[in-house]
């Protein structure tokens, strides 16, 4: 997957289009709205179960592929925040552009509460570099559930990350892609043999800690938590609990807080075009949450033009 290139005209012509219809970008979430209870479900493109491996891969077209993955938290008011992302994707892919990420394929994805036993706790979809990131996002299932008890599946999408991926980016050139988990709870402290079979299809032999899912994770992926404030029903107390917990887990540098959600775009660009620029000449940044580029490749190749269409 990975393949085209991200037009902004295109992708406005469509936001217009569907204005003007009244139209929702989220098309199968309203499906599965309208839909019996009983004939609700997670979209096959994005149910690992029908296919297990998702993959970014080099091409002609795009030699240098670098995978960047977004899950958001769909429960609750946190269903508020795919949409955001879906309105500003001119923002992520033109900053990606601006600040000179080569070839980066955008996965996207969901995550929700399989502890609670909702219809699609994990659903993960391709890496894409054209306006198929905007069909992953319209293939989303919404459901704002969750259970109130202050955790969603988090580790469900991390297993996922961890044993359903394949990135040229790291196979071929040991370079890190990036996961960026979008939430304001805590993640269960344990991948549930249960819940993987369930919503997965894997069979394990035993549940798998947190921490040993984390490590397996940021083997291959740069690991980020951002926590959009404001949006959900705790206390002060409780967020910084999740903060806290989320600093254990990635790092600190690794770990924000949004106090405006609409910034989400900028912030993901901005952690992966300061993080690459870091590798490229060699350093380390704090400001960009790159507290680890030690040994990373720097490259003194000339920089190519991106084979995204160049966005003003």
């Amino acid at each position: 997957m990975g393949g085209g290139t991200w037009n902004r005209d295109y992708f406005e012509q469509r936001q217009t289009t569907r204005a003007a219809k009244g139209q929702d970008a989220f098309v199968y979430h309203r499906q599965m709205q309208n839909a019996e209870a009983s004939e609700r479900r997670c979209h096959p493109a994005m149910d690992l179960r029908l296919k297990p491996l998702r993959e970014s891969r080099d091409s002609a077209e795009h030699p240098e592929s670098l995978a960047i993955t977004v899950l958001f938290d769909q429960t609750g008011s946190m269903g508020t925040v795919p949409r955001i992302l879906q309105q500003n994707l001119n923002k992520l892919m033109s900053a990606l552009v601006r600040n000179g990420v080569r070839d980066p394929q955008v996965m996207i994805g969901a995550i929700g509460d399989g502890g609670m036993n909702e219809i699609a706790p994990v659903q993960i979809g391709e890496w894409e570099s054209d306006i198929r990131i905007d069909d992953s996002l319209g293939q989303l299932f919404l459901e704002s559930m969750g259970g109130g008890n202050g955790h969603e599946s988090y580790e469900l999408g991390l297993y996922a990350m961890a044993r359903h991926t394949g990135m040229d980016c790291w196979e071929k050139r040991q370079h890190k892609g990036y996961l960026f988990i979008i939430g304001d709870e805590l993640p269960y402290e344990n991948v549930s043999r249960r819940t993987v079979k369930e919503y997965i299809g894997d069979k394990l032999e035993g549940d798998i800690r947190l921490e040993a899912i984390v490590d397996e994770v940021q083997k291959r992926f740069e690991t980020y938590f951002l926590m959009p404030t404001g949006l959900g029903s705790y206390d002060s107390n409780f967020y910084r609990h999740v903060e806290r917990r989320w600093s254990e887990l990635f790092g600190t540098e690794r770990m924000f807080k949004l106090t405006d959600p609409s910034c989400v775009s900028e912030r993901i660009a901005e952690s992966v075009s300061l993080l690459e620029k870091a590798k490229r000449e060699g350093m380390t940044t704090e400001s960009g949450g790159a507290s680890d580029v030690e040994g990373a490749e720097s490259t003194d190749r000339p920089r190519r033009r991106s084979r995204i269409t160049r966005l003003s």
